[in-house]
């Protein structure tokens, strides 16, 4: 198969990216990494107006990995992290700095990218709460009612909130900052990295940190991290 897409490229050189990216799948199953390398990377930088997803470059920095070039898929990674910087984005490309590291055996790097990806997932939900907030807010000033309406909630100004949305968003914050949760979805990280040691102080440390802040600082919750680490290590 290989051969007759390649074949196919040399003869036309008009494949789309789209299809570019299918050779490039098929060249990573093959394990024929370097070439999967260079074809993808020719078809993110194609520019032929096919609409190419996020999660289309992520792929890059794991072919890259799997080449043997893990220094490139990690500044590839770091760069996307620039370019990129919605809210939905960088869920996406800090989920993959995890799963890179992870890869790598580096599982103590691994977990530190998953607290801070928990960081951006939250950023994500409470930006949603805001914006459901600000519209509450405006249509206040309307003659919308909500009589007879439920209600999940009210803006800091004191209007009723009834968009049932802010009930999912705010259970989606609940379920990343108990003790509990913490605990759950952390628990398989912490243990590879030897963690389990100081397992409690890092949950209640985190369900802290993350309750008490709507904007997160990466050095300032690794630095923390790091001192209980460091702190309760025999």
């Amino acid at each position: 198969m290989f051969r007759r897409l390649i074949g196919l490229f040399r003869s036309t050189k008009k494949l789309t990216s789209k299809e570019l990216l299918k050779i490039a799948s098929q060249l990573k199953k093959e394990k024929k990494y370097e070439q999967a390398c260079e074809t993808l990377e020719s078809a993110l930088n194609k520019n032929d107006g096919e609409l190419i997803f996020l999660k289309d470059r992520l792929r890059l920095p794991m072919y890259l990995q799997l080449a043997g070039r893990n220094d490139e898929g990690w500044k590839e990674l770091n760069r996307l992290t620039l370019e990129y910087t919605d809210h939905l984005s960088q869920c996406d490309i800090t989920n993959q700095m995890r799963v890179f590291l992870q890869k790598e055996k580096k599982f103590e790097l691994a977990f530190h990218a998953y607290t801070w990806n928990i960081c951006k997932q939250l950023e994500l939900y409470n930006h949603h709460l805001r914006e459901i907030e600000k519209s509450t807010d405006y249509l206040s000033k309307t003659i919308y009612s909500t009589k007879d309406k439920t209600i999940f909630g009210y803006t800091d100004k004191g209007n009723a909130i009834t968009d049932k949305s802010y009930e999912h968003f705010k259970n989606k914050v609940d379920s990343l900052t108990s003790v509990r949760s913490i605990e759950n979805i952390l628990g398989s990280t912490i243990k590879k990295a030897k963690l389990d040691y100081c397992s409690s102080e890092i949950c209640n440390y985190l369900n802290r940190y993350l309750t008490e802040n709507k904007t997160f600082q990466a050095t300032t919750m690794r630095d923390s991290l790091t001192q209980i680490i460091l702190a309760n290590r025999s």
